[in-house]
């Protein structure tokens, strides 16, 4: 069981919620939410405990940023810690003549990528506007890995080794930033920019999950003996943890494939042995590193968060990730619930 106190990075004055709000469908991820909507699942977020926010220009072409500052205008600096990203440039544009992809009823701002030092001290400042504030908490490195970038990968690192990074650590120097990461959808990048930089922390996105462990084992134990402090997103691999098995389940946004069903099914039968909801166990598991700080969770209703916070303070017996365990259903390195935090 978990709650909603704060847990400090280990190597920045920045202390996080244990669960925390993620912005994606306040950028309208998929389908639109009005002004008035988005503010209820933020309102919801914080009712219930989240004092860390998550969000990038990226997540809804500078929509979720506008929303989220909007909304925490209305709370004391020093009880919220807020995070945004560098890495793509919001540019003036007529809306339907750029791509927006699932983003819906985006902004007229078209994207693109700039890792450049110039570009990130403008996107910085501009995110500054958008979100109503003359500092963030935490600044990452957005998406300079291969998921996005494919064969282009290598060089566009490369740019952001030599111009982001530079102007990320000029902005923690200054203290307009207290700390900065990155977040990448692969590991061996994020494994990279640890050995590459001198950063803080790290937001990892369905890496280290109840359904997987093993791809992460090398970086987990990197950013624990570095003192890096992690922020885990996307801890039901993009729905079936949530879900589990049912038709049209998705794992990494794409239709969950016969191994990862099959996998989840015998989970949930673990589950369901012990009364364990598989939701909290994937928020619990999620948790129990010690290098993990927040767990960082969006939502696209109401109901979505009521459940996630229910989920984060269920008991689950010691006896049920024994259980997985023996099952081979989670890998023997891994830390849970009760095991290293109690």
């Amino acid at each position: 069981m978990i709650t909603t106190r704060k847990r400090k990075f280990h190597r920045a004055e920045v202390s996080v919620s244990e669960i925390s709000t993620g912005t994606v469908q306040v950028g309208n991820l998929f389908r639109a939410l009005s002004n008035e909507n988005a503010e209820e699942l933020l309102i919801e977020a914080w009712n219930h405990g989240s004092r860390y926010f998550d969000t990038a220009p990226f997540y809804g072409h500078g929509l979720s940023e506008h929303r989220v500052g909007h909304y925490l205008q209305s709370k004391p600096r020093d009880e919220f810690t807020i995070s945004t990203k560098v890495g793509r440039s919001l540019i003036p544009a007529p809306v339907g003549t750029f791509n927006h992809g699932d983003w819906v009823n985006v902004p007229g701002m078209k994207v693109e990528f700039d890792y450049s030092y110039e570009g990130v001290m403008k996107q910085f400042e501009s995110s500054l506007q958008r979100l109503l504030m003359d500092r963030v908490d935490i600044l990452l490195l957005h998406d300079a890995d291969h998921y996005t970038h494919g064969k282009d990968q290598p060089e566009m690192f490369e740019r952001a080794i030599k111009g982001a990074i530079p102007a990320m650590l000029k902005l923690r120097d200054e203290g307009v930033v207290q700390a900065i990461g990155a977040g990448f959808n692969n590991i061996d990048c994020l494994i990279d920019i640890v050995n590459r930089t001198d950063i803080d922390c790290l937001l990892v996105a369905g890496r280290y999950t109840l359904l997987e462990q093993d791809s992460a084992q090398e970086l987990m134990a990197l950013c624990e003996s570095r003192q890096i402090s992690i922020v885990l997103g996307s801890i039901f691999n993009s729905g079936i943890l949530a879900t589990g098995v049912k038709p049209g389940a998705r794992y990494h946004y794409e239709a969950a494939k016969p191994e990862v069903l099959s996998k989840v099914s015998k989970i949930s039968s673990v589950c369901q042995e012990f009364g364990v909801s598989l939701p909290a166990a994937a928020i619990q598991f999620a948790s129990a590193h010690p290098a993990v700080t927040s767990v960082c969770i969006g939502a696209s209703n109401i109901e979505q968060i009521e459940g996630n916070y229910k989920y984060s303070t269920e008991v689950i017996p010691l006896e049920f990730w024994s259980e997985l365990r023996r099952k081979r259903l989670i890998s023997d390195w891994v830390p849970t619930p009760g095991s290293m935090r109690g």
